[in-house]
């Protein structure tokens, strides 16, 4: 094999790569964009009990509600 045939196919592996790049690039963008699209879901009541009863210690309703707050100032 000669220099030119290996240098042609290090450009076809490379275009390739760069192929397969491009559309990993293009689907995370699309994922992003539908999350930053999402509307907020807080908590249930019962998903509230639910935590509440798995902790070692028992928060009020104000705290989780206020956590569920803050948790959503931060992502929307």
């Amino acid at each position: 094999m000669t220099i030119e045939d290996e240098l042609k196919k290090e450009i076809a592996l490379l275009t390739s790569l760069n192929q397969q790049l491009t559309h990993q690039l293009y689907d995370y963008r699309a994922a992003f964009m539908r999350a930053r699209d999402r509307e907020w879901v807080g908590l249930t009541d019962e998903e509230v009990k639910d935590i509440v009863w798995n902790l070692p210690y028992e928060p009020s309703q104000e705290h989780i509600r206020a956590i569920e707050a803050k948790l959503k100032e931060k992502n929307t």
